[in-house]
């Protein structure tokens, strides 16, 4: 057999396994924006090549022509994956309706997956086959009801899966809090897969982590750019430098690096060279080191997405860019709660998932160095104390191996040095085999054990999944806890939120000894930050403590290099003026522009002293930077205000603006718009002069507008020194010719009183 054909088909059966036991390939070959030419000959190629996982959508147009390939190709249906995808004038009842034409379209019976496409349903009462009904402005009528309840539509769905049209389902687009929302309605048939955009201008860490832990994978379109930026991300100096060290191209270092992070990378070519070079990624592997570079690289730079049709389609912003964060570090306080294992069809035995399989390798999905680089796996650990259950006793002899409950339990009023043993409620009889180990050959062995909390008075069950997916961390011995807390057990589960959890050391419980509110958990006082959380930390404070003006600005698509030009153009502007007779007045340094991490900052704002300064919380939304000025100098701020003018992007967006209200070409309105969305801004919301006063933005302008101390001590000078009639006829322009004549007529008064008598 040829060397290049065993090649090919090894790879081809390179699978991951989803959370219901479905296997899948580890790459993708979509068929986006491909005619359907293109798309035949596309799929033909790469099913020679190797290709097994083939990615169409209703909306593409193409799925007939990809049908016929698949015909054509002699590729035995049972060995494909075919996925295809809802679109959003399909929810709802018209469900059905457009899944059979999908069927129909691609020449098969099942699909091995259904997504739905976008979390947003238009209006089609008659379930026609168009892609939207318009409305006056020419946007699409949005289905308001279906969009925010996206439960009806999967309902829908889990009734085709039940009839056999459909082997899996999942979602596509979704951010954490639409996720979250498909989930609380507590679905029969949970969503495997979740496709959204991951590449370099959209590194999308935080829903990976948010999907690791509720059991969804994650596919990548456009993991090289999109049509878009593709060009330019393949020129990446990073990524070219990764490329040549490792013997890859950069394409290949793209998809490697999905394939690292446990992601499943959607990839498209019409060029047989370029569809071969990407299948060929499969083979390669990227050093860990170069993944990390890579993710905090990429998340470096501002949100840059290849597929943003918000605008086009009227309905506000459909990501919601920066709210993932705020959601995921809104969450961090609550460990999550694994979910239950979905029930394999062999006997109803729960399936152990990919990421806690013993054999995993040490990257992909779950593995090693992946949950290291998870938010809580690598992390310092709480300082929380709770009763360890009976299991817990039998496991590792009252140690907390695994969390019960996702329930933050308060510390007891007062210290305690150990926790408290079990109730004699909580210890019911517990099988004492030797295989109620937590170690991961043990996970595959032992079955679950149910038990009633007596604390809580919930049933309760171990799973195979806690008993290797859930690690202990050691106590935070080397903190500058009490000795009660730091030698009180201490546990986390493996997949949480923060991107770095941090340890924090008081109050757990209120005045009552009940536990906090999330809310109040947020605001407590007293947290322990990592090495750069810390720095940060505290650089900010000093900001917010000295700075005589502060400018809080928000930044999109805005990329490290124009960040070091705009300091370059901010640090040629020079530094405030020194005021003569005043002591060090004048400033060594100029002002200093800061991206700022809307999470540190946050709190930092919330309890600061100042209401000027709490005042800007309700700015922090989103991409932010702050602008902090060593002294009040008009000249000078004014000097600063044109660099970030220049930089804004308002000129570029009210010309693109403008050329919407003319005639257009067909397409040219979706080009504008997409010009008008990458633009780079960087926009003034609010300013803090001396810490006390809010400014808003033309208030800053009119700052910036004024003359400076020595300038305006010179005019008032000169004015009280002017003669009197010189002061009189000031005050003339300015109050008035009747102030004038009174101001006259006592002069003459004054002058007749000391001339001697005749």
């Amino acid at each position: 057999m040829h060397a290049s054909l065993v090649a090919r088909r090894a790879a081809s059966s390179k699978t991951w396994t989803l959370a219901n036991g479905a296997k899948i390939p580890q790459i993708g070959f979509g068929v986006y924006n491909l005619n359907k030419e293109q798309a035949n000959a596309s799929v033909a190629h790469a099913l020679k090549t190797g290709y097994r996982h083939l990615d169409a959508a209703w909306v593409y147009k193409n799925e007939d022509a990809v049908g016929d390939a698949i015909r054509k190709s002699g590729v035995h249906r049972d060995e494909l994956w075919l996925t295809s995808k809802l679109w959003n004038s399909f929810h709802g009842d018209n469900v059905e309706v457009g899944l059979d034409t999908s069927l129909k379209d691609l020449g098969v019976d099942y699909l091995d997956l259904y997504l739905v496409h976008w979390p947003v349903a238009f209006s089609n009462p008659n379930a026609s086959q168009i892609n939207s009904l318009k409305g006056q402005a020419g946007h699409p009528v949005e289905e308001a009801k279906l969009s925010e309840n996206i439960a009806v539509t999967w309902t829908k769905l889990e009734e085709q899966v039940k009839k056999g049209k459909i082997r899996n389902i999942g979602l596509s687009n979704f951010n954490i809090r639409r996720t979250e929302e498909m989930l609380a309605a507590d679905p029969e048939i949970k969503p495997v897969v979740n496709q959204v955009e991951v590449n370099w201008g959209v590194a999308n860490d935080e829903l990976l982590h948010y999907s690791e832990a509720n059991q969804i994978f994650l596919q990548a379109h456009s993991p090289l750019g999109g049509n878009y930026n593709v060009e330019r991300y393949l020129q990446n100096e990073v990524v070219q430098d990764i490329a040549q060290r490792n013997n890859m191209t950069p394409a290949q270092v793209y998809i490697s690096w999905c394939l690292a992070r446990g992601i499943i990378p959607i990839v498209k070519s019409s060029n047989p060279q370029r569809i071969e070079e990407n299948f060929a990624a499969l083979d390669k592997k990227l050093a860990w080191d170069d993944v990390k570079h890579l993710t905090r690289e990429s998340q470096r730079n501002g949100i840059e997405r290849s597929v943003e049709p918000s605008a086009y389609w009227g309905i506000g912003d459909v990501f919601e860019d920066g709210a993932d964060q705020e959601r995921l570090m809104s969450l961090k306080d609550t460990t999550f709660q694994v979910p239950t294992p979905h029930e394999s069809k062999s006997q109803g035995e729960h399936f152990l998932e990919p990421r806690n399989d013993p054999n995993a390798p040490e990257i992909g999905p779950g593995g090693t160095q992946v949950r290291s680089f998870h938010s809580l796996a690598s992390s310092s650990s709480t300082s929380r104390t709770a009763h360890p259950t009976a299991v817990q006793v039998a496991l590792d002899g009252g140690k907390r191996a695994f969390s019960a409950s996702a329930r933050p339990r308060a510390l007891a009023m007062g210290s305690v040095a150990e926790a408290a043993p079990p109730s004699a409620a909580e210890t019911p009889e517990v099988n004492n085999s030797s295989l109620l180990a937590s170690t991961s050959k043990a996970a595959l062995r032992t079955p679950g054990i149910k038990w009633t909390d007596g604390e809580d008075g919930v049933a309760r069950e171990t799973r195979k999944i806690n008993l290797y997916t859930v690690r202990r961390a050691s106590a935070i011995a080397s903190s500058n806890l009490p000795v009660a807390h730091a030698s009180s057990s201490v546990s986390q589960r493996a997949f949480t939120s923060s991107a770095r959890r941090e340890a924090f050391i008081a109050p757990t419980a209120g005045a009552a000894g009940q536990p906090l509110s999330p809310i109040e958990w947020s605001k407590r006082e007293g947290r322990v930050y990592p090495e750069r959380k810390r720095f940060l930390f505290d650089q900010y404070k000093s900001f917010l403590d000295t700075a005589p003006l502060i400018v809080l600005l928000a930044h999109r698509n805005i990329d490290v290099p124009t960040f070091n030009q705009i300091r370059k153009e901010i640090k040629a502007a020079g530094v405030p003026a020194a005021v003569p007779g005043l002591e060090a007045s004048g400033s060594s340094e100029g002002a200093k522009l800061t991206v700022s991490r809307t999470a540190l900052l946050r709190p930092l704002v919330r309890a600061h002293s100042s209401n000027a300064i709490q005042s800007l919380e309700e700015h922090l939304k989103g991409p932010t930077a702050m602008l902090t000025v060593p002294r009040l100098d008009p000249n000078y701020l004014s000097r600063v205000l044109r660099v970030l003018e220049k930089h804004s992007g308002s000129k570029v967006i009210a010309q693109e603006r403008a050329r919407l209200g003319g005639k257009l070409k067909p397409g040219e309105a979706e080009a504008i718009q997409r010009t008008i969305e990458k633009t780079p801004v960087l926009v003034p919301l609010v300013a803090v002069a001396e810490g006390k006063t809010l400014l808003d933005v033309p208030a800053l302008g009119a700052v910036g507008k004024l003359p400076d101390l020595a300038t305006l001590r010179a005019q008032i000078v000169g004015l009280l020194s002017a003669p009197a009639s010189r002061l009189a006829g000031v005050l003339s322009q300015a109050s008035g010719a009747d102030l004038a004549l009174t101001l006259e007529a006592r002069k003459r008064d004054l002058q007749k009183a000391d001339e001697p008598s005749q």
